[in-house]
C-alpha cells in the first residue's frame, strides 16, 4: 500500500471517529451542527460500521471518549521533594 494511501485512510478513520464522538456526545435525536442532519442509531451505526471497515477499533473509541482531552491544559510540575 502507498503511503499516500494508508495516510488518507488514517485520516478518513479519525474523521469518522471525530464523528461518531460528537454524536455520541450529541445524542440520538439532536441536531448535528456539522452536517445539519438529525441524529439517528441508524446514521450512528453505520458510521461506526465504516469506522470497523477502515480497521477502527469502537473499544478504544468509548476509552477515548470517556477519557477527559489534556488540549489547551498544562501538565502540572510535581513539586520538588523538601
Amino acid at each position: 500500500m502507498k503511503e499516500c494511501t494508508r495516510t488518507s485512510v488514517k485520516f478518513i478513520r479519525n474523521s469518522y471517529a471525530q464523528l461518531l464522538l460528537y454524536y455520541y456526545k450529541m445524542g440520538v435525536g439532536s441536531v448535528s451542527e456539522i452536517t445539519d442532519t438529525t441524529i439517528t442509531s441508524v446514521l450512528i451505526d453505520t458510521i461506526e460500521k465504516r469506522f470497523k471497515q477502515l480497521g477502527g477499533n469502537t473499544a478504544l473509541l468509548y476509552l477515548r471518549a470517556s477519557m477527559p482531552t489534556p488540549n489547551g491544559q498544562l501538565k502540572k510540575k510535581k513539586e520538588p521533594m523538601r
